[in-house]
């Protein structure tokens, strides 16, 4: 199997919100799931909410400091993985293998996985065309 990588032209941001202040927030989630087309990841432990989405989307939520929301400073590109023949990826170890090819480079990602889809997000600060054609010629 050959898999390819994608750019998306959007760009994303972390945001945490403590558990606490869910009820302040929680009307701007749905509103946010609510739209089409949208990027996001959320996450709900007992401490926290976090969620990655289009920072388009940040607005949402008001102020920095409102209900102690923390977002992060970095801005991440978001490249998808796919499998060129377009059935699933079934590669066993795809996430180490990856993780290892950015990890020789020194380079930070988060990986955004869900049953259909594979997300690499890359802060903007670094340039890794050269890292993705590292990826493709050995997996």
């Amino acid at each position: 199997m050959i898999y390819d990588f994608i750019k998306l032209d959007i760009n994303v941001r972390v945001i945490t919100i403590p558990i606490e202040s869910y009820k302040e927030n929680f009307f701007h989630i749905i509103k946010i799931l609510l739209e089409k087309n949208i990027f996001m990841s959320l996450t709900i432990s007992s401490e926290e909410i976090s969620l990655i989405l289009d920072e388009k989307y940040l607005s949402f939520f008001g102020k920095k400091d409102d209900n102690c929301i923390v977002i992060d400073r970095n801005i991440y590109n978001v490249y998808q993985v796919f499998n060129t023949d377009g059935s699933d990826i079934e590669y066993i170890g795809i996430v180490n293998k990856i993780s290892s090819i950015f990890k020789e480079k020194e380079l930070p990602i988060l990986y955004i996985n869900s049953f259909n889809n594979n997300f690499i997000l890359v802060s903007d600060e670094y340039d890794i065309s050269d890292i993705m054609c590292s990826i493709q010629k050995s997996l």
